[in-house]
């Protein structure tokens, strides 16, 4: 059967899902791999694989505040034989008839299809379908009454050992099962050479022309590898990559698209030409029977690894307004919104209907990863949602931020910081976690976003103190901390932060001036030029006022090499989505001569213990 007439039969049976037809087909064709699939389900269905997932984690760095573990859902992959378990992702009911077309709509022709989607001509495209013998689909009954991970570990490294003729669906399984039932052990479990030995073969396997394996298979293979968080599994996920860019895409339904960009995402791959035709597939399919945990993490996907599709968001978030919320659960709607936010869709249809949803629904479902997402989601749209931050406000002062991590409690105070929202009350119990936590767990840009969120907070005069001995501490954790990891916007934040508090700390300023000097300072903007030139210019305008310019050199190099620069003495204006005010410079040379002026005068009234007034200047970009 040709490629035309099978997408023509998949059109003709519109009433069945991908999966079903292509069930069918391989009937019809008298193939091997329907036994095995069949022999497997009536062994040992996976049915762990669908309980609840541990999606607990933060904001990913690909454009949040700060690097740390991504916040997706562990999408909970389905293997080739799990089929009762799929029934129950909420994908497809099929108990439930319906008169829609498929949720997938064939191009006119193979030719528009690769066009479309950007696959060279002369590929075509395969469907691939597993020829399994024997002995290779009692060894995959064997791997499904497996419920321990070194159980599968002995098996596998025992048959390829012995050099027994491992398929596709043999390894994907093992790899799988590996995930599901290995739990806790999984952890460290890269270094053991029972699972490079796996890997070897995987690798093997897919380097091998005409590699059968099917679509769940190499979803579910994605999926595992990113779950084990193997640190150099980047040519295996070329070789999927590959894999994937030689099939059609039919083959994959809406879990197997869900785990393959999960997998691609949390590892930090991204494909630009996979995502596209991922893509392509999502906006030519039906999402009515699509459950939200496939949605939430097919956009987080997206949003990770900064694919920006309009025509995607668009569609998902009409989707979203339409269905609703009620079938989210807690971290598949904080998962959506972040994307959402993340790639720049600012729908304040979507934001209200998630405020109001949180507002009816309230915070006791949700933890701290999950609100100080929302939280940060809301700030990046600039949708003030005054109710929503309230509530938020409300919850953390009544229970506390004991389980906040340091990426949570940086999210909360930038997020606050942006709407001008930091109070006494929220600043207390920021700071008292902060002492509990110390610093050690803060990712460059949590830290910078935390002394960001204090500056902004005094700047707009919301608290009566802006975390003055937090931020001492801050500059004296310094000391120990490296900051060659910085980047320039970093490095400029923190010093327009130190400056603006007014703490004028000399290891901290120390630091940034030996970093500062390390690099070429081509690497700065105009505006990052700017802000660090006032910074130091008010650094050594208080040491003069307390009389120790003698003690400390700090800053005069730096000045003599920004002076040299022309580039330090221009004012430069930047309207980006990231800036709270219209100029992200410091005011022009006469209001800053007044600037430090001020600085000056602060330093002496903080030693008088006289209450000091608020700085209207402009402040620079927000350091997300």
């Amino acid at each position: 059967m040709s490629l035309l007439a099978y997408e023509q039969y998949l059109a003709d049976s519109s009433s069945k899902r991908a999966a079903d037809v292509t069930m069918n087909y391989l009937k019809q064709n008298e193939d091997p791999a329907v036994q095995l699939i069949h022999d497997t389900d009536k062994s040992s269905a996976c049915t762990e694989c669908r309980s609840d997932y541990d999606r607990d984690n933060s904001c990913s760095d690909s454009v949040c505040p700060a690097d740390t573990e991504s916040l997706a859902s562990d999408d909970t992959a389905l293997s080739f034989h799990d089929e009762a378990a799929f029934q129950r992702s909420g994908e497809v009911k099929s108990n439930k008839k319906s008169s829609k077309p498929s949720d997938f709509t064939p191009f006119n022709s193979t030719r528009s299809r690769q066009m479309q989607m950007g696959v060279p001509k002369s590929k075509g495209y395969v469907i691939h379908t597993n020829r399994p013998t024997a002995a290779q689909i009692n060894f995959n009954k064997e791997l499904s009454r497996m419920n321990r991970a070194e159980q599968i570990l002995n098996t596998v490294s025992a048959a390829i050992g012995n050099n027994c003729n491992l398929n596709a669906t043999n390894l994907s399984t093992a790899l799988h099962r590996l995930v599901v039932k290995g739990g806790q052990r999984t952890k460290n479990i890269e270094s053991d050479p029972r699972l490079t030995t796996l890997l070897n073969s995987l690798q093997t396997t897919l380097e091998k022309k005409g590699s059968d394996f099917n679509a769940r298979e190499l979803a579910n293979t994605a999926w595992a590898l990113a779950k084990l968080k193997i640190s150099n599994s980047g040519i295996l996920f070329k070789l999927i990559q590959e894999e994937c860019m030689d099939r059609c895409l039919f083959e994959f339904n809406w879990q197997d698209i869900s785990n393959m960009l999960w997998g691609f995402a949390t590892v930090k791959f991204h494909s630009k030409d996979l995502f596209h035709r991922f893509s392509v597939q999502v906006l030519d399919r039906d999402l009515d029977d699509v459950c939200p945990q496939v949605i939430s993490n097919i956009i987080w996907s997206f949003g990770t690894v900064g694919h920006f599709d309009d025509e995607l968001v668009e569609k998902i978030s009409t989707h979203v307004l339409f269905k609703g919320l009620d079938e989210f659960k807690p971290m598949e709607l904080s998962s959506m919104i972040w994307a959402m936010a993340a790639l720049g869709h600012s729908d304040e249809r979507l934001f209200q209907k998630v405020s109001e949803f949180v507002l009816s629904k309230g915070l006791n479902g949700f933890n701290a990863p999950k609100i100080s997402i929302i939280a940060w989601s809301f700030a990046r749209a600039r949708y003030p949602a005054e109710d929503l931050f309230s509530l938020i406000e409300e919850f953390i002062v009544e229970k506390g931020m004991s389980s906040f991590n340091c990426q949570n409690i940086s999210c909360i105070v930038w997020a606050f910081a942006v709407f001008g929202r930091m109070t006494d009350d929220l600043m207390a119990c920021v700071e008292e976690q902060i002492w509990n936590v110390g610093f050690a767990g803060f990712s460059d840009q949590s830290f910078v976003d935390l002394l960001w969120g204090f500056a902004t907070s005094d700047l707009n005069g919301t608290c009566s103190h802006a975390g003055e001995d937090t931020v001492k501490m801050a500059a004296a954790y310094l000391r120990k901390r490296s900051i060659r990891s910085f980047s320039s916007r970093q490095l400029s934040t923190m010093a327009w932060a130190f400056a603006r508090l007014g703490q004028f700390h000399d290891q901290a300023f120390y630091s940034l001036e030996q970093e500062i000097l390390r690099r070429d300072l081509r690497e700065f903007d105009a505006s990052e030029m700017n802000f660090i030139s006032n910074a130091f210019r008010a650094y050594r305008n208080s040491r003069n006022l307390a009389r120790m310019c003698m003690l400390s050199g700090i800053g005069i190099r730096l000045l003599s090499r920004l002076d040299a620069e022309e580039s330090s003495a221009t004012t430069v204006e930047c309207n980006t989505p990231e800036s709270v005010s219209d100029c992200e410079l410091w005011p022009e040379e006469t209001e800053g001569e007044l600037f430090k002026a001020r600085m000056v005068e602060k330093h002496q009234m903080m030693k008088d213990n006289v209450l000091v007034p608020r700085n209207d200047g402009c402040i620079p970009f927000q350091a997300c």
